[in-house]
């Protein structure tokens, strides 16, 4: 965190940057690198254990802030700026050994797959441990339960923020431009694979959990008192002079070994879940803004792309197979450049508002077991948001040269599931794919508008969303005598309901999802 302040300055220049890297695996070994600058707050923390004597377990937790801010007023003659500028990358694999995970013995609880994190996380002394275990509860739940104990199990939790503001009731009065500016860019994995598992192990699951919260945020706050001859806000994605590429990548696959001869659980559970990914350049509600009829400058991109694979194989002539396959993503991504309610502007020039983002997503879950009673279901999951945003919000009447608001989004979603029952006796190989995908692009105004030039609000999206689920020849499992008679979409609700989302987000999902482009 750095701040830079005085009561007078040429100019002033406030920059914080950081550039980092970890991984972590399992197998026969680990290791694990980082690099970063000084001048931000990045903290990496990794255990690593096994719980039994075959499980494999690897956990990546990382928290990378890098803000650049000032709490006192500053008077300049020339230009103040703020910048934050942040690359990380971290990856968490994971591999299990031939012999897999033990089954519990007689008499013994039986653990999860989030026992095994929460055990791992008490292990190690972390100022974060409770917030970390807070990001996990209910991750691992799906419409057949708990997922259980696993033979791999990968666990990739990142925060990132890139953060350019001011101090409450901070004044700037700089007879140049203001710029607080931001670039954040995130590429997380998290991969399992427990396909070394063979025919005379027990438990063959691998779980992957890939669990990302990212802030990418240039803002004056609603306290702060603005006067300057120009002003820019960006919140932008990362460039090659930090190792990105302008696009955060987003991993997680599980793939699952074979298990035991009596008993085969070889399932695999793959997730990557997007609390908040947000990129915004904003003037908060009660600022006031006085550029002397110069121009002020709003941008905001966000640009991802996710991969989730769950596959599970069982093989053998056991008695019982089971090779159910879950793969889930749900992100809520947002690019914003806004002027919020009640912001005081003195007469603008040209006022810029621009909004991007192009976010795509791939679900994919495939299974297949084998056994005189074999049971195959794969679920795949697909719920995203997407905002997208440039507005001006409610006050008095906007005096400017020019206005250009545009949002522009383009994205595409796909989620597909082939399930492939071998038993020889009974097979069940259900298969759900379920993409639901909410796309808002927007660009308006609630204020009134006096302008001697051009006025242009735009809205431009594009969504390409598809859904494919394969079943096995033995199809999903009747009802039992007496039970009651299961319809599609109460198959689709209870998948919404396993769903680690709000109450609000489950209802609003049920039997709908939308794209609407406003302006």
């Amino acid at each position: 965190m750095l701040s830079s302040s005085s009561s007078r300055q040429s100019s002033v220049v406030s920059s914080a940057l950081s550039s980092h890297s970890s991984s972590i695996s399992s197998s026969s070994e680990s290791s694990s690198s980082e690099s970063s600058s000084s001048e931000s707050s990045s903290s990496a923390e990794s255990s690593s254990s096994h719980i039994h004597h075959r499980e494999h377990s690897h956990h990546q937790l990382v928290d990378d802030i890098t803000i650049a801010t000032s709490q006192r007023n500053i008077t300049a003659a020339g230009d103040v700026s703020f910048s934050a500028n942040s690359y990380a990358s971290s990856d968490s694999e994971a591999k299990a050994s031939a012999g897999g995970a033990e089954p519990p013995e007689p008499g013994d609880e039986e653990q999860t797959s989030e026992d095994q994190i929460n055990t791992q996380l008490d292990s190690v002394d972390t100022p974060n441990k409770e917030e970390h275990k807070n990001a996990i509860t209910g991750k691992t739940r799906t419409t057949e339960g708990e997922v259980s104990i696993a033979a791999a199990l990968a666990l990739n939790l990142a925060n990132s923020r890139a953060i350019a503001t001011l101090g409450d009731s901070i004044v700037i009065n700089a007879q140049g431009q203001l710029k607080l500016a931001t670039s954040n860019e995130t590429d997380a994995s998290a991969v399992a694979d427990g396909s070394a598992v063979g025919q005379s192990a027990g438990i063959g699951v691998a779980v992957a959990l890939n669990i990302v919260d990212i802030t990418n945020q240039a803002s004056i706050g609603s306290s702060n008192n603005i006067t300057a001859s120009g002003m820019t806000l960006q919140a932008k994605m990362s460039d090659d002079t930090l190792g990105g590429d302008g696009t955060s990548d987003f991993t997680a696959k599980a793939t699952a070994g074979a298990g035991g001869t009596k008993v085969g659980v070889a399932g695999s559970f793959a997730l990557n879940y997007m609390g908040t990914n947000a990129s915004s350049a904003d003037i908060q509600s009660g600022a006031v803004i006085n550029v002397n009829g110069g121009d002020i400058t709003l941008v905001a991109e966000n640009n991802t792309k996710t991969i989730t694979e769950a596959k599970a194989a069982q093989e053998g002539s056991g008695k019982l197979g089971i090779g159910a396959s879950f793969a889930i993503d749900i992100e809520n991504n947002i690019a914003s450049a806004s002027i919020e309610d009640n912001v005081t502007l003195s007469p603008i020039g040209k006022l810029t508002l621009t909004a991007t983002s192009e976010n795509s997503s791939a679900t994919t879950s495939a299974a297949g077991s084998a056994g005189n009673i074999a049971i195959s279901p794969t679920i795949a999951t697909t719920i995203v948001t997407n905002t997208t945003e440039a507005s001006i919000g409610s006050g008095g009447t906007l005096t400017v040269g020019s206005i250009a608001a545009i949002a522009t989004h383009s994205g595409s979603s796909t989620t597909i599931t082939d399930a492939t029952a071998g038993g020889s006796s009974v097979g069940v190989g259900v298969s759900i794919a379920l993409n639901i995908i909410e796309d808002n692009t927007i660009a308006y105004t609630e204020r009134s508008i006096t302008g001697s030039g051009d006025i242009t609000f735009a809205a431009y999206g594009y969504a390409l969303t598809g859904a494919t689920a394969k079943a096995s020849a033995s199809g999903g499992k009747a009802a039992e005598e007496g039970e009651q008679e299961q319809t599609s979409e109460d198959q689709v609700n209870n998948q919404i309901d396993s769903t680690n989302t709000t109450e609000e987000q489950k209802q609003k999902n049920k039997g709908k999802g939308t794209n609407q482009t406003i302006s």
